[in-house]
């Protein structure tokens, strides 16, 4: 609560020395955040890891004065979207290598209906998922191994936020859903695509990109692990990815 006070504070200074400098209502401000706790919800005693909301959404809060008007919106940005947005918003060129979208036209247009469809990865837990204007879905990937829990059955979750915006209600296995899964479920599967995600079981992934030892120490939880302890590395990024593609590709599971 402490550490919230003072963030409050240091970001009040800054607002309040754009004021002063005369920059509030041309510079855009960006208020956002990594994952809360779950607070044991679902049973769950991580602080993350689910696709539900609770797990997966985090606050974004965008300002610029001479351009967006006060307001909240449904529309669906993901991380990989804010430095695209960020710089259509200011009228600079996306790279082509960005795997995010640039939603400016629809944050300045006020418009709820930019996007559709999120995607939802965590490759620790072997589990996919996205996340829509109605739906949160994800499914388990594979069978269960030594770096995932020997329960997949948690992983996989439907939930219509329409009818259910707490999400208490899991309808993955309701008969009345399945033509639902099996379109969010497609639609999982080409964001897999997309992103050249061939869906590698952690522990396979794990030996690609971690020394052994160092694959051991990743499987006990963050609180328990040495002090100062980083995971090494043993392959670049273009390295990991020739090694992925040679292992497999993306896998076609029905729903």
């Amino acid at each position: 609560m402490a550490m919230i006070s003072g963030l409050d504070r240091a970001f009040g200074w800054l607002l309040a020395k754009l004021e002063e400098r005369g920059l509030t209502e041309n510079t855009i401000v960006v208020f956002t955040s990594d994952h809360g706790d779950t607070l044991f919800s679902y049973g769950w005693k991580n602080n993350k890891g689910r696709a539900e909301n609770l797990s997966c959404r985090v606050p974004l809060l965008v300002r610029w004065p001479a351009k967006l008007q006060p307001g909240t919106s449904d529309l669906l940005v993901g991380t990989l979207d804010l430095m695209p947005t960020l710089l259509g918003l200011l009228g600079l060129p996306v790279p082509e290598t960005c795997h995010g979208r640039d939603a400016s036209e629809a944050v300045v247009a006020g418009r709820d209906d930019g996007v559709e469809a999120q995607p939802l990865f965590y490759l620790p837990q072997n589990w996919r998922g996205v996340y829509t204007r109605r739906y949160t879905y994800s499914e388990a990937l594979g069978e269960a191994d030594d770096d995932a829990p020997a329960s997949r059955e948690v992983f996989n979750a439907l939930y219509d936020r329409e009818h259910d915006p707490l999400e208490t209600t899991n309808c993955f296995h309701a008969p009345a859903y399945a033509d639902a899964k099996a379109a969010l479920h497609a639609t999982t599967y080409e964001f897999m695509e997309r992103f050249g995600d061939p869906g590698i079981p952690y522990g396979e992934l794990a030996a690609l990109v971690l020394h052994e030892d160092d694959r051991a120490v990743a499987r006990i939880p963050p609180a328990q692990r040495p002090r100062g302890w980083e995971a090494r590395p043993i392959a670049s990024p273009v390295e990991f990815l020739e090694a992925r593609r040679a292992l497999r590709g993306t896998r076609k599971a029905q729903p």
